[in-house]
């Protein structure tokens, strides 16, 4: 059973906003999958390959959720299967996660200047927090198109698709620290909107409790709260 196609579960999940990490992962056929069940309600564990993220689908055997945290360092789970998942990782954090949706579009930047722009993947080696950079590098080797805001001649904000499913995209969205809190955020998801509004893709904004400054923009710019996660890390 743990063989079967990563897509054919895909088409087991609604494409709704709290399965667009996984389903994303799963049509892409990148996913690692552990624990599989299609019997009723359809039950795994699926695995990014780089080990960043585990998306916990149902309640899978402990087997299967104690393998993918020996290969993980976070594992994304919903309301119902949270109690499940904290039995199994007694030593794991728990935090909740909130989904937002774009209420409107009426509070993004209008017109959007020409400080906004996709980067070259050469301007990407340059960005100098490390982390970032190689977040970034990773998305655009695999095809990703990553949207700067520049301040002068250096992109200081960036915005991409982390994940996209035939109509929802997840935001990810980063600031060089020295920037923060001055409006480049907001112009580069607004360019990243509209270019997704284009395909047909509605975004959503996943902000955890803890990260009130994301949960902050996303008020600012009328997202609105319609879904709950639980993020257990190590």
């Amino acid at each position: 059973m743990s063989e079967i196609a990563p897509q054919f579960l895909a088409g087991l999940l609604p494409d709704l906003p709290r399965w667009v990490e996984v389903r994303s992962m799963l049509l892409a056929g990148r996913a690692t999958t552990l624990g599989v069940s299609t019997t009723g309600s359809p039950s795994f564990v699926a695995l990014e390959p780089d080990g960043s993220l585990a998306v916990v689908v149902g309640q899978p055997p402990d087997d299967a959720i104690l393998a993918a945290a020996s290969r993980s360092r976070e594992l994304l789970v919903t309301p119902e299967g949270a109690e499940w998942i904290a039995d199994a990782l007694p030593g794991w954090r728990r935090e909740a996660a909130t989904l937002h949706l774009l209420g409107s579009d009426a509070r993004l930047t209008p017109e959007i200047p020409e400080t906004v722009r996709e980067l070259d993947p050469e301007e990407l080696v340059a960005v100098p927090e490390p982390a970032l950079r190689e977040e970034l590098l990773a998305a655009s080797e695999e095809g990703t198109r990553i949207t700067g805001a520049f301040h002068g001649a250096a992109p200081v904000a960036f915005c991409y698709a982390g994940s996209v499913t035939e109509r929802w995209w997840d935001i990810s969205i980063d600031t060089l620290e020295t920037h923060r809190r001055q409006g480049y955020a907001a112009r580069c998801v607004a360019l990243c909107i509209r270019r997704m509004a284009r395909l047909g893709k509605q975004p959503v904004w996943a902000a955890v409790e803890s990260n009130v400054a994301s949960s902050g923009l996303a008020a600012k710019l009328d997202f609105r709260p319609a879904d709950t996660l639980f993020l257990f890390s190590r």
